[in-house]
């Protein structure tokens, strides 16, 4: 008796790639946003209003910044994407270099020295030592001019997403600079 094997069942079958939208990538970055925000009502909002500690809010600033370039390079993806089935790969759709890593986060990296760069300022100035609340803090720091420090990291994000709205392969500027595609997973 004769075994016949079909050949067409051990072909490589070409896979589909299927490029991050820009809705499920907001919603990815929403849930990313919870998982950093009990650290931000810590290092930031409760302790400029009660400790005042500097190096609380550097260290939970930091903290907060490398939490996605440590997920993207371990695990190719934050938690927000691991939820919402995507994944971030180089652009031979493979797992992410350090550099790959780096280049892609370096708006968030530059985001993070200007905001701590923003709080060694605030922190230095005559009269900060009396911010007792954080309504106080927001009147202090508008008064300081210390929203320069929150503007212009701003600005990245939306030059960033108004790149990525243009792109056809939904790749924000951030993606670009780093060699990275975000993709959709069968999962």
């Amino acid at each position: 008796m004769e075994t016949i094997i079909d050949n067409t069942l051990f072909e490589k079958q070409e896979q589909v790639i299927v490029f991050g939208k820009f809705w499920p990538r907001f919603w990815a970055l929403m849930i990313d946003g919870l998982v950093t925000v009990p650290l931000i009502l810590v290092a930031n909002f409760y302790n400029l209003a009660s400790w005042r500690s500097l190096p609380l809010i550097i260290v939970g600033s930091l903290a907060i910044f490398f939490y996605r370039p440590l997920m993207e390079f371990y695990y190719g993806a934050t938690v927000g994407k691991m939820a919402l089935k995507m994944k971030v790969v180089n652009t031979q759709f493979e797992k992410l270099s350090w550099s790959n890593v780096f280049l892609r986060n370096i708006f968030g990296l530059l985001g993070t020295l200007l905001q701590i760069m923003g709080y060694v300022y605030l922190f230095n100035l005559p009269g900060f030592e009396f911010v007792d609340s954080f309504q106080s803090y927001s009147n202090f720091s508008n008064q300081s001019g210390m929203i320069w420090f929150s503007i212009l990291p701003g600005l990245m994000v939306i030059v960033d997403a108004i790149y990525f709205l243009s792109n056809e392969k939904c790749r924000a500027l951030h993606d670009i600079i780093g060699s990275t595609y975000v993709i959709r997973t069968r999962q």
